[in-house]
């Protein structure tokens, strides 16, 4: 399945490139939720339009709060220091251990939409990741520069769109 859809927007990219009228960097910044995880998505790709089609190959990071073993907790003393401690063995700890943690995945996607005025668009998408692929629906609103909204199985996505 993963090895079609990556043939087929293969193709596509390859008839948009050949036939493109006009072409650019495309940048996102979105609030997402993927399977129940909710955090921030940062791509950046190569928009492709031939009429009033696009098509958008992205990459980028899907950033969230790690998870918190419980191991570390910070604890403040009556004399106002804060100290990070291991709760495993008791002993002091390097205060990044204490310290907000993020995780990050990389991700993939590939967008195909029609624009049916100049400053809305609407069309199919596929997220993909390590382990699988996600397709989704995509409404965009803006031309340069607008608001960009994804939805699909376990996945939901709201955010701004760039273009340069």
């Amino acid at each position: 399945m993963k090895r079609k859809i990556i043939a087929a927007a293969a193709a596509l990219a390859t008839w948009s490139a050949a036939s493109a009228a006009q072409a650019g960097i495309h940048a996102e910044a979105n609030a997402a939720s993927v399977t129940e995880v909710g955090g921030v998505e940062l791509g950046v790709g190569y928009r492709f339009a031939a009429g009033k089609v696009r098509v958008t190959p992205i990459v980028g990071l899907f950033v969230t709060t790690g998870e918190d073993d419980g191991r570390y907790r910070e604890e403040t003393f009556s004399n106002g220091n804060t100290v990070c401690r291991d709760t495993s063995n008791g002993q002091f700890a390097d205060d990044v251990n204490c310290a907000a943690n993020y995780d990050t995945a990389a991700y993939g996607k590939l967008e195909a939409a029609w624009r049916f005025t100049d400053s809305f668009e609407l069309g199919a998408g596929a997220r993909l990741t390590e382990d699988e692929a996600k397709p989704y629906a995509v409404l965009g609103f803006g031309s340069t520069w607008g608001v960009k909204a994804a939805v699909g199985d376990d996945y939901y996505a709201l955010g701004v769109a760039f273009g340069f």
